[in-house]
């Protein structure tokens, strides 16, 4: 939601121990909703939780992982 409007929806949710936050894919309505700063997602439960919107990757947004640049594996917790 932004300003009170749905302006997408989340299509896969999980918590990621790496970044230690929940993380969301969202299909956005407009392609213009890429820019908005500050909006909230609706839980299961109906509460509001401020979000980010980022781009994919998450992390890791030069691919090095997968094109083998960046061997490290990030530490589990």
């Amino acid at each position: 939601c932004a300003d009170g409007k749905q302006i997408g929806r989340v299509t896969a949710a999980a918590w990621s121990p790496y970044l230690k936050c929940g993380t969301a894919i969202v299909r956005l309505e407009h392609a213009s909703h890429r820019a908005l700063a500050n909006i909230t997602v609706r839980l299961r439960d109906g509460t509001l939780k401020p979000a980010t919107l980022v781009d994919l990757p998450m992390y890791d947004p030069e691919k090095a992982i997968p094109r083998g640049l960046d061997k490290t594996i990030p530490e589990r917790t």
